[in-house]
């Protein structure tokens, strides 16, 4: 990290005056290693990922490829518009977790969970919320939580299966019936489902109970059973599944029930998980999931064509599906979302004719960050970029998911175990104050593509933006665009650079010149490969910079007097010389400089990632991604002078992907995708996506504050703010700071 001038680099942080964002140059000062406790803050990122971090005086700026920032509300449940971006509206606060949901009968819902206030009102783990978003009357109190809920559309009463023993104070062990209107019981007899219920379907005047019992009104009833809902009395129905029932859902015709859960075997034949019978006489149907997992969620298409399926599994009906799937109800094969390669575990499904959402905490695909909720357009089988802002708050829970899902009328609400939703639609670039964390509302840039890098002005009154989107402030600006830095407004003068595919994936400014690294071959017009200097005023390309690259520059960063920049990538050639992953070039006289470490040797595995030069400018520190094993997922620290092969000072061996690195003058911090660090010739540490090294030696500080998102974390800063970390994480440290937070230094 420097502050100097005239340089000021992708990561730099100087001192401005707040008012007028005028530049006050500091010196380097020493930064002591920073809190392990991120500062409190009312805002966070609501879907996807933080790319870039900066702060620039007052103001921490924020790019990447998020949509929404919030939260707008807090509590464990919240409607939804199920199109669009998935913009979200006010439900009144619950205080706990959310796991059933089904309508009311006129317009609202009826919440099952674990929780005691519902709109400040005392509810105990039942509540109803009408059409209008009041609280009504209706609170049979259960003393534990709730897992399924049925109501009777013909009385209006309520069916209650859950974790607890006694409803309305009376003793109801795990089942209950209510009325609707106060939730006093009112079914005869004691009702008393002999441990957990999970699982609730109503078939005439017949109620089938789901769920981890072993005995039913007194009767041997392994797991599944059906009761009479006048007498509450168990039927003879005792298909005994040998695991854990969590749903059941009628066919659309009303003639077969399908179950799914944890179960190998359904009356005594094996059916993997997913099994149906006939509800006139318990005859079981061919119906076999043979499902490596346990499955959570069984929701029918509306015309009753396809069975979905959602839960752990990796594997279903003989394909290597992850997470949903769609069956044909009969014979079980493969139909829908045959390609699903999501990863975690799948909770609750609601199905349209044309769209499918499902809820939980998973990755909808590979290297994707962690979601709670996606959408499946049916007529592609592809996921769409719907994905409404729900956060985990302050919850220390990372995977604080979307348990429960209801269409009512035009409305999805979703209800789980976040703490918090909704939010402003603000696109790939915000702003926050550094010293409250609240959103900077006058700071509003419009761009229409994903944000990777950031780097101020040299007078700090400009923020330059790279990525790979092609408009910015409605005008064509392809990939690096200059905006005011107090507004957001588009700074005309900076034309548009016609940066010509791919991505911009750093930049770097010293004085007049700002230096653009990433997937490109050519800048307006004329062949530049992966690099590229342009003029930080007018856009124009320097013609006499025309270093090619033969791989992609993933980062770019200067030392204070701006003369000497380095890159790192994912390169071998360099303008005709051979260099690895990291170069140093003369900025005076735009040559490729001598010094060429062959560390990162081709063949190794390696992909470098982003660098970081000292605040003395002393060292360079260079991070790679690639397989285990040294040198190719790596830290490295190298002199900044030397010719030839210039050897490491030090380096670190990491379990898997670095992806960023922040220097200070006590602590080298990295983040990134990996699980531990070496520490010499001792035991490997435990360190998740976050990890601070002593600068000269390169072993691992105390430091270890965490994170919990999927990739982790893209990108660091240091200022005065503390240390600024931006990912994709659903947490960060113990605290619910969604995609970015600051630790302040100690």
């Amino acid at each position: 990290m420097h502050v100097a001038t005239p340089r000021i680099a992708r990561r730099t942080l100087t001192a401005l005056v707040a008012a007028s964002l005028v530049i006050l140059a500091l010196p380097s000062t020493a930064f002591a290693v920073a809190s392990a406790t991120p500062n409190p803050t009312p805002l966070q990122i609501g879907d996807r990922e933080v790319k870039a971090v900066l702060q620039v005086g007052t103001r921490i700026y924020l790019g990447g490829n998020f949509r929404w920032v919030g939260p707008a509300f807090n509590g464990a449940g919240g409607y939804a518009d199920p199109n669009g971006l998935g913009a979200m509206t006010q439900f009144p606060e619950v205080n706990g977790t959310i796991n059933v949901a089904i309508p009311d009968g006129s317009g609202g819902v009826i919440i099952g969970g674990s929780f005691s206030m519902v709109g400040g009102q005392a509810r105990a783990n039942v509540a109803q919320v009408a059409s209008n978003n009041s609280v009504t009357a209706f609170a049979p109190n259960p003393d534990g939580p709730v897992y399924a809920l049925q109501r009777d559309a013909g009385t209006g009463n309520v069916f209650i299966g859950g974790d607890f023993d006694t409803v309305a104070g009376q003793p109801r062990i795990g089942l209950a019936r209510v009325n609707s209107t106060g939730g006093s019981l009112n079914w005869n007899g004691v009702t008393n489902a002999g441990g957990v219920v999970r699982a609730l379907a109503l078939s005439g005047t017949t109620l089938f109970v789901g769920g981890e019992y072993t005995t039913l009104q007194g009767q041997s009833r392994a797991r599944l059973g059906s009761v009479g809902i006048t007498s509450g009395n168990a039927t003879a129905f005792n298909p005994g599944p040998t695991g854990t029932v969590y749903d059941l859902e009628i066919s659309g015709d009303g003639i077969q029930m399908y179950v799914g859960g944890a179960f190998q075997q359904f009356a005594g034949q094996n059916r993997g998980r997913l099994a149906s019978f006939l509800i006139s006489t318990g005859a079981i149907q061919p119906l076999n999931g043979q499902a490596d997992n346990t499955i959570y969620d069984l929701e029918r298409s509306p015309n009753g064509n396809t069975l979905y399926a959602g839960g752990a599994f990796k594997n279903i009906a003989g394909g290597a599906v992850r997470g949903i799937v769609g069956l044909n109800p009969s014979t079980g094969a493969i139909t829908a979302l045959n390609n699903s390669q999501t990863s975690g575990t799948v909770f609750t499904i609601e199905a349209a004719a044309d769209k499918l959402w499902y809820g939980g905490t998973f990755n909808h695909k590979s290297k994707q960050a962690l979601r709670l909720i996606a959408q499946v357009d049916l007529t592609t089988g592809k996921t769409t970029d719907w994905q409404p802002p729900i956060f985990n708050g302050f919850s220390t829970n990372p995977k604080a998911g979307v348990n429960t899902m209801l269409t009512v009328g035009t409305k999805l609400f979703m209800g789980g175990a976040f703490r918090a939703y909704g939010g402003e639609n603000r696109q790939y670039l915000v702003a926050v104050n550094a010293a409250t964390g609240a959103l900077e509302a006058g700071f509003n840039p419009v761009v229409n593509g994903p944000v990777n890098a950031l780097a101020a002005s040299s007078d700090g009154l400009s923020l330059f933006a790279g990525g790979s989107f092609t408009q910015a402030g409605g005008q064509s600006r392809t990939r690096v665009a200059k905006f005011n830095a107090s507004t957001g407004a588009l700074v005309g003068a900076f034309a548009d650079p016609v940066v010509n595919k791919l991505e911009v994936y750093s930049l770097a400014v010293t004085g007049n010149k700002l230096f653009v690294g990433g997937g490109f071959t050519k800048v307006g017009g004329v062949v530049h490969r992966r690099l590229a200097q342009l003029d930080a005023t007018t856009a124009a390309v320097d013609p006499g910079f025309t270093l090619n690259v033969d791989g992609g520059v993933r980062d770019v960063d200067l030392t204070s007097n701006g003369q000497s920049l380095f890159i790192s990538g994912n390169f071998t050639d360099v303008d005709g010389l051979v260099r690895t992953d990291t170069a140093k070039i003369n900025t005076t006289d735009n040559t490729v400089t001598g010094w060429a470490p062959t560390f990162f040797a081709s063949g190794s595995g390696a992909l470098g990632r982003k660098l970081d030069v000292s605040p003395d400018d002393s060292a360079v520190y260079v991070t790679t991604a690639g397989p285990t094993g040294t040198p190719a997922s790596n830290i490295a620290k190298f002199p900044t002078t030397g010719t030839g092969n210039v050897p490491p000072s030090w380096s670190n061996d990491v379990q898997d992907a670095i992806e960023t690195v922040a220097v200070g003058s006590d602590a080298v911090y990295i983040g990134g995708h990996f699980e531990d660090v070496a520490d010499g010739a001792n035991p490997r540490v435990d360190r998740f996506q976050l990890a601070a090294l002593n600068p000269s030696t390169g072993a691992p500080l105390a430091w270890d504050p965490g994170a919990g998102g999927y990739r982790g974390i893209f990108d660091m800063s240091i200022g005065p703010a503390g240390l600024i970390v931006g990912g994709d994480s659903l947490r960060i440290a113990t605290k619910g700071h969604r995609g970015y937070a600051v630790f302040p230094g100690a």
